[in-house]
């Protein structure tokens, strides 16, 4: 199953409440950006695992030049994913695709 995402970075420069949401999300960095890419990666892992989890069980990381990883210590995801991660201006796309069953 594949899951798909878009998301406006500027949509969470003008929260008010980002660093509420940096925190509820286990957000790898403390910015806009950051926010936004986690956001479209976790909303893209529930479109491909087909049901809602509790984001803050799990992390995305974004290691420097390379895909975002899941972790997934607690074992919250029914499924294994790939992420894939763009942005351009003030869009962030996501991809996750399941790879085992």
């Amino acid at each position: 199953m594949i899951g798909i995402d878009l998301t406006s970075i500027s949509r969470f420069t003008k929260m008010k409440t980002l660093d509420k949401l940096i925190k509820k999300l286990n957000v790898d960095g403390n910015n806009a950006i950051a926010a936004a890419k986690t956001w479209a990666c976790m909303e893209a892992l529930v479109k491909a695992e087909g049901k809602s989890f509790d984001y803050g069980k799990i992390k995305i990381k974004f290691p420097f030049n390379s895909a975002p990883v899941v972790i997934d210590d607690n074992s919250v995801l029914q499924y294994t994913y790939v992420l894939s991660l763009s942005h351009e201006d003030d869009t962030v796309a996501a991809v996750a695709m399941r790879i085992n069953k």
